[in-house]
């Protein structure tokens, strides 16, 4: 897995579609990724 630019964008759409968020409900991070998918992924490092 090469995670170039590309492929990270892909990964955070897919994330914030819910496409790859089958597993997160009732997880204690569920909200606080959720808020930083919808503040756009702004300030991650990866």
């Amino acid at each position: 897995l090469e995670l170039d630019a590309p492929t990270l964008a892909r990964m955070r759409e897919a994330f914030s579609s819910g496409l790859t968020r089958k597993a997160c409900p009732g997880c204690e991070w569920f909200e606080l990724c959720g808020a930083v998918a919808a503040n756009g992924f702004r300030g991650t490092r990866l």
